[in-house]
């Protein structure tokens, strides 16, 4: 959703167009990003261990794009695409989305080693496979209440607005209705 000021996490990735999942509008997990990015599993629990913090339900998995990895030890340093992954926290509020933006995956993934393979952060988890394969895995559930900042939003929407005599009236009006009652009663 969005709010006149946003509110929630901030974004903070792409020159801060973006949040960590990739997307520049929040949304529900579990349902189509704004573009229709729609996750294509459910990872329970018990298989989050690899992720730190804190994950109270399981995760709905989006794809949202692939890292150009060049392993620099090898001699030919041949390109190897990973698969980015973006997890959001069932019941919760979501950011993920496919960004091809070079800044935004250039700020996600600057730790590298000395290889130039990203490293673990608390936003980002580089997973090796059985297989010799690699994923690498985005946090991307924002906090609840996370809007998108839209300075379009009138200030006060949403909210009712009472003309000042009616509102400075308003408790003599509970009094009349007690003296009212009162009244009736005896």
């Amino acid at each position: 959703g969005s709010s006149r000021t946003g509110s929630g996490t901030p974004r903070g990735f792409g020159g801060g167009g973006y949040y960590a999942g990739g997307a520049s509008v929040p949304y529900t997990a579990g349902k189509a990003s704004r573009t229709g990015l729609l996750p294509f599993a459910f990872l329970p629990l018990a298989a989050l261990a690899f992720f730190p913090g804190l994950w109270l339900w399981g995760a709905h998995v989006y794809h949202i794009g692939h890292y150009n990895y060049r392993n620099t030890s090898e001699p030919n340093a041949n390109a190897t695409q990973i698969p980015i992954e973006c997890l959001c926290q069932q019941y919760g509020v979501c950011g993920c989305e496919k960004n091809d933006n070079a800044t935004y995956i250039d700020e996600l993934l600057k730790e590298k080693d000395e290889h130039g393979m990203p490293t673990n952060t608390t936003t980002v988890r580089v997973v090796p496979k059985d297989d010799e394969s690699t994923t690498i895995y985005v946090n991307g559930s924002l906090a609840n209440g996370t809007t998108n900042p839209d300075p379009s939003i009138p200030e006060n929407s949403g909210v009712p607005i009472f003309p000042s005599t009616l509102s400075r009236l308003g408790g003599y009006w509970l009094m009349a209705s007690w003296v009212v009652a009162a009244i009736t009663l005896i």
